[in-house]
Parts: C-alpha cells; sequence; structure tokens
C-alpha cells in the first residue's frame, strides 16, 4: 500500500513550469529517496506534498485522503506530515524542549513524556533545557526530526537535512534520525543530491530530471539496469563506450567484441547503436604487462579501494577500474585487463 501517491503533477512558479506531470508511489513504512541534480524539481515536489505549494494540475493522495485535486485542497496542518527542512529551522527562542513539544497537544505531562520519549529516540536524552546555540550542527538537526515526529505523522518530508554536516558526522546523524523516523512507524520521502545516500539508505530511489521521474526503482534496480546513460552515470561512477550491438548478447566497441547483458524490456535490435555503461568494479586489473596497449595514468586513493584510470592509444575514452585495498600498479604502468562481468549495452534513444 502507498502512503504518499502523487499523480500527473505540474507546478512551478509564476513564469516557471518546474514539475511536469509527475508520477511517484511511495511505500508505506519505508525510506524513499527523490534523487537528482540541484534545480531538478525534487524539492518543489517535497513542498507540493507538504502543502506548502498549490499544484496547478494533478492529484496528491496521503494515505486514504486525497489532499490536492480537482477542487481539493487541504491546508499544511491537516494533512498530517511533518517537515524537516535542510538547515534545522528550530526556534532560537525555545529550549530544546519547547521546541519539540512546540504545537504538542494534551496535559503537560503528558506533552513531557511524548518530549523525553522522542529525545530517547534521536539520541539527545536530557537535553531538553539547551538552547539551539549550544547544540551542534547533527544535534540541531536531530532536534528538528524530533520536533517532526512529535504529533506522530504518517509521512515525515526530510528536505536535504544532512547535506551541512561534515562527512563523518552526516553518516553517524543519518542513521540514527532515519532509524528514529522507522521506530516511529512513520513513511520517510527524503530529497537528496547524494547518491551515495540515496542508495545507500533508502528502500526505494526516485531519480528526478527536469520536473520528471525518469526511473523509480530498488537501489539495486537503478544501479544495475538504469533506463539510459544519464541515469547510469548519475547513480555511480561509469566508463560510457560508444558501441554497436551485433546480436547474440555481444557488442562491438573499442574494446572489441565483448559479451553485454541489454535491457529486458526493449531488447536492441540487431546493428543497434548505442553505449556500454562499465562500471569500475567489473573491469578487473591483471599484473603490469609491457605489451599491454592500456597505461595506467592516474591512481586514486580511498582506504578501502583504489580507482585506477586507463588510456589507450586506441581509444579517446579512458576506462576506470577499481581494486580493493592497495593499488597493485602505478601510474606510467601498462597494464592488461578483462571484464568480470558483462556490461550493460543501452541503445541510443530516438
Amino acid at each position: 500500500m502507498s502512503d504518499i501517491e502523487v499523480r500527473s503533477l505540474t507546478a512551478g512558479y509564476p513564469g516557471h513550469r518546474v514539475l511536469a506531470a509527475v508520477d511517484l508511489s511511495v511505500p508505506k513504512a519505508g525510506v524513499t529517496a527523490v534523487l537528482g541534480h540541484s534545480g531538478c524539481g525534487k524539492s518543489t515536489l517535497l513542498r507540493a506534498v507538504a502543502g506548502l505549494l498549490r499544484p496547478s494540475a494533478g492529484s496528491i493522495r496521503l494515505g486514504d485522503i486525497t489532499v490536492v485535486g480537482p477542487g481539493v485542497w487541504v491546508k499544511p496542518e491537516h494533512r498530517a506530515v511533518g517537515l524537516v527542512p535542510q538547515e534545522g529551522g528550530l526556534f532560537p527562542h525555545l529550549d530544546v524542549a519547547g521546541n519539540v513539544g512546540f504545537g504538542l497537544a494534551g496535559s503537560r505531562r503528558e506533552r513531557t513524556r511524548r518530549i523525553d520519549e522522542l529525545l530517547d529516540m534521536v539520541g539527545l536524552p536530557g537535553t531538553g533545557s539547551l538552547r539551539p546555540h549550544e547544540l551542534s550542527g547533527g544535534m540541531q538537526q536531530r532536534v528538528a526530526v524530533a520536533r517532526a515526529l512529535a504529533r506522530r505523522p504518517r509521512i515525515v518530508l526530510l528536505d536535504e537535512p544532512f547535506s551541512a554536516l561534515d562527512a563523518g558526522l552526516r553518516d553517524q546523524v543519518r542513521s540514527e534520525v532515519l532509524a528514529a523516523i522507522k521506530a516511529d512507524g512513520a513513511t520517510a520521502l527524503l530529497v537528496t543530491h547524494d547518491q551515495d545516500e540515496a542508495l545507500s539508505v533508502a528502500d526505494r530511489v526516485a531519480v528526478m530530471r527536469d520536473g520528471r521521474i525518469v526511473q523509480h526503482g530498488t537501489p539495486l534496480d537503478l544501479y544495475r539496469d538504469p533506463v539510459d546513460v544519464g541515469v547510469g552515470q548519475f547513480v555511480g561512477e561509469a566508463t560510457i563506450l560508444p558501441a554497436t550491438f551485433v546480436g547474440d548478447a555481444l557488442s562491438d566497441c573499442v574494446l572489441g567484441r565483448v559479451p553485454v547483458r541489454v535491457p529486458t524490456a526493449v531488447p536492441p535490435e540487431r546493428g543497434s547503436k548505442g553505449h556500454l555503461l562499465v562500471r569500475p568494479e567489473e573491469v578487473q586489473l591483471g599484473a603490469p604487462d609491457r605489451t599491454s596497449r592500456w597505461t595506467a595514468v592516474a591512481v586514486q586513493y580511498h582506504g578501502h579501494d583504489c580507482l585506477i584510470e586507463l588510456e589507450s592509444v586506441d581509444s579517446p575514452h579512458p576506462l576506470a577500474a577499481r581494486v580493493l585495498g592497495p593499488a597493485t600498479v602505478r601510474p606510467g604502468n601498462r597494464v592488461g585487463f578483462t571484464l568480470a562481468a558483462p556490461p550493460l549495452f543501452l541503445p541510443d534513444q530516438p
């Protein structure tokens, strides 16, 4: 069952259309990420779901209730959603308890119990008397999440809430925040431009481009079977090589005639022009080989692995290979390689 159902949604600002007939289904009690470059419309979509922007066409259903549609407009305060903005947006004149409990109904004892429960849930017990300026950036974001969950919304909307945090803190806070949302039984819709974030924490990912959802599926679906070259490059590192499909799951390219995978929905015809999407982990390096026509020109060490860039006099397209641990070759070494798995052949779009 979907907790958020968006259909043919069109929205924007005077003189500028941002969303163009967007369709999106968000399953109940999970994390769905909307991933895209800056300016693609993902925050506009979030604002429309929250009720902060009135669409010009289309519909939005939250649970069993239509909140946007022909002749229907439910105000933001009646949508039972929690919103976590990019910057925590805490009230500076209120302490942590006041921020979390702002607008919370019930007796003082009930409010206090709920505030304490939420602060425990986001890993901040005993901080109720602190002021926002006494908190780190990560603590402020967790307080913002506690405030969003205070009234037990069915849906929590997160607008790039971790982007301002440094890398080490970002992973920790993100894990704690999403665990708290799941523990409260809410459905999360996360807007992000960070591919690693979307692929690592979301149950499903919707890739947005130019105001449209171009692909929606599990992180594995998007990484292994992108619908086009643009999605393939956006959701992970890849080398893109021009190629011709010759049939029998084979393709001709600068690497020679190689086995390939093809899209199952619309298999390419023999002779189709397109591109191979070669992931770095699919390139398996051999030992340095002075007879090879491929040369290592750069080595990027990331601790757990290395990314090695290869070039050949026979190809204008460099090739990336990933190896675990320290590099086995150095810049200037000629090196051979094999493809550990057939790359994906994507036919050119008509």
